[in-house]
């Protein structure tokens, strides 16, 4: 049977800054806290490469902008960041360092320059390109604070945890931009039966800028905001095209692929990542999921093992390769087999068909 992906909630951008943050304080141990229930088979995506295929979200895909998880997924990732910052306010604590890790490498690295104002407008639009659960509105801007209202769509649980997450982002986003003194609260909440999740900042201003400066800075800041904007656009039009084009590609060759009656199986690492049925018919496999990740050598007579070993050590990149083996079946039965070996780029990583 094969397993449903998850619905594409929220784009894994969200979790870039949060697992840098955990891995630089936290080490490994962290990552692995932070994932804890999550992998393994609970939760699929599908394949960036193969969109067809669908596999058990790894640590990997959680920095990588083209995988998406369901709010669910996501409210289990925030959770475990309570077991693993040690603070009265962890996710309160963990979304200000997302925003120091992340955030300062992207655009918002100009926050300084461009004033928060004009950040926070940035912001609700990079929200809706990268989250589906909700819209974010800015309201009362002023020289010493501001108000946001954060208005989920129906449909979608919220939690305390994402409440405090987000109230640590926006606390990080106006700390980046150079004011002082930051504190956020949350005025409203739809947990306590409000329409939204309101919430309040209040800064001590930095030091004032003189009208000259001021239209001066007005002006730099008009052009660096146009050309991050297009930037930016430009990054997600190429993005959304790639994975057309991939998943064309990806429909065309997959037929030739399944159709085949050669029986064709692709490996990374000595490991498997994709068959065709013609294949799996002649090992007697039941599903593709019950093959990936498999080492192909589960499928080679134990005697002729050492000799596959020994023909991928001495095998060169650019020529082919042709062996006579023993394979056997899922139920051990052995069978007779000529393998042809090609190496090829696949995923951006050295792969053999």
């Amino acid at each position: 049977m094969t397993p449903t992906p998850m619905t594409k909630d929220i784009c894994c951008q969200n979790f870039r800054g949060l697992s840098a943050y955990i891995l630089r304080h936290y080490g490994e141990r962290g990552i692995e806290k932070l994932t804890e229930g999550l992998l393994h088979g609970n939760y699929f995506v599908q394949d960036k490469y193969r969109p067809s295929l669908i596999v058990p979200i790894q640590k990997e895909h959680l920095v990588d902008q083209a995988y998406w998880v369901s709010n669910e997924f996501s409210l289990r990732l925030l959770h475990n960041v309570n077991f693993i910052v040690e603070d009265d306010h962890p996710l309160r604590v963990a979304g200000r360092g997302a925003v120091m890790e992340e955030l300062s490498k992207t655009s918002l690295f100009f926050a300084r320059f461009l004033g928060l104002k004009r950040i926070a407008g940035r912001v609700a639009k990079i929200n809706r390109r990268f989250n589906k659960t909700k819209d974010v509105l800015l309201l009362d801007f002023g020289p010493e604070g501001t108000r946001l209202e954060l208005h989920y769509k129906p449909g979608f649980v919220v939690t305390k945890d994402v409440c405090e997450w987000n109230l640590g982002i926006y606390m990080g986003i106006a700390e980046l931009a150079g004011e002082k003194q930051v504190v956020g609260t949350e005025t409203t909440c739809i947990l306590d039966g409000g329409d939204c999740c309101c919430f309040e900042f209040r800064w001590k201003r930095h030091q004032t800028l003189t009208r000259v400066h001021k239209t001066i800075l007005s002006s730099v800041q008009r052009w660096i905001m146009k050309d991050l904007t297009a930037d930016y656009e430009r990054i997600l039009e190429e993005r959304d095209r790639l994975i057309r084009n991939l998943e064309s590609s990806e429909k065309k060759y997959r037929t030739l692929f399944e159709e085949s009656q050669q029986a064709l199986c692709l490996s990374q690492d000595g490991r498997l990542i994709d068959a065709n049925p013609a294949w799996l018919k002649l090992h007697a496999c039941a599903s593709i999921q019950e093959v990936i990740g498999q080492t192909v050598t589960e499928f080679v007579h134990p005697d002729d093992r050492r000799l596959l070993a020994d023909s991928f050590r001495s095998w060169p990149e650019e020529y082919d390769r042709k062996l006579a083996l023993r394979g056997i079946t899922r139920q051990g039965r052995t069978i007779d087999v000529e393998i042809y070996t090609s190496r090829i780029d696949y995923g951006g990583n050295p792969s053999a068909l």
